[in-house]
């Protein structure tokens, strides 16, 4: 297998992770800025890829670039802005989809899911910005980018002190091993 293309022959058969930031979008009615949300998806693989955005009520939402291509190891940002704010469609959750793609194919690779809300109100004062998970969660993401978390022994040992979210682990055991 080349490290330049996707995994050939429908090994993985749509099965390859789809990794997104964040994974639930919280807009809040009496909040406006709280009405655009940025969502970065990521390409850790060696292979480009391309991606879509589906949504189930795309009347309620824009998203600004809903198609496109992440390079490998790269990833993009796109906005979705919800733009049907109203008492009436609030505590109401729709979802969207991201397919990513095996670049120059429509044979999906994988796909996640993300669920928007939008809640009465204003948010309270931690939700305005990042919760204390989310900022355990970017630092571990921060350090595997870093290589200061890895799977294995020697350079590539697991720091057991550290949480990894179980989607991470899954792509670190799927492409490094099983921890020893």
């Amino acid at each position: 297998m080349s490290t330049t293309s996707a995994p050939g022959s429908g090994i993985l058969d749509g099965k390859v992770p789809v990794f997104v930031f964040p994974v639930q979008l919280d807009f809040y009615y009496e909040d406006q800025t709280t009405h655009k949300r940025v969502v970065t998806i990521y390409n850790p693989y060696e292979f480009d890829v391309t991606f879509k955005v589906l949504c189930n009520n795309p009347k309620k939402y824009a998203v600004v670039e809903p198609e496109g291509r992440i390079m490998g190891q790269k990833c993009v940002d796109i906005v979705i802005r919800h733009v049907a704010v109203s008492p009436q469609t609030c505590e109401t959750t729709d979802k969207f989809r991201i397919h990513m793609f095996e670049e120059g194919t429509q044979e999906i690779l994988g796909k996640k899911d993300i669920l928007a809300t939008l809640h009465p109100g204003a948010p309270e004062a931690e939700s305005a910005s990042l919760g204390t998970q989310q900022r355990k969660t970017l630092g571990v993401l921060s350090s595997l980018a870093q290589g200061k978390v890895g799977v294995g022994q020697g350079d590539n040992a697991i720091n057991r002190g550290t949480c990894i979210h179980p989607s991470v682990m899954y792509y670190l055991f799927l492409f490094r091993g099983a921890p020893s």
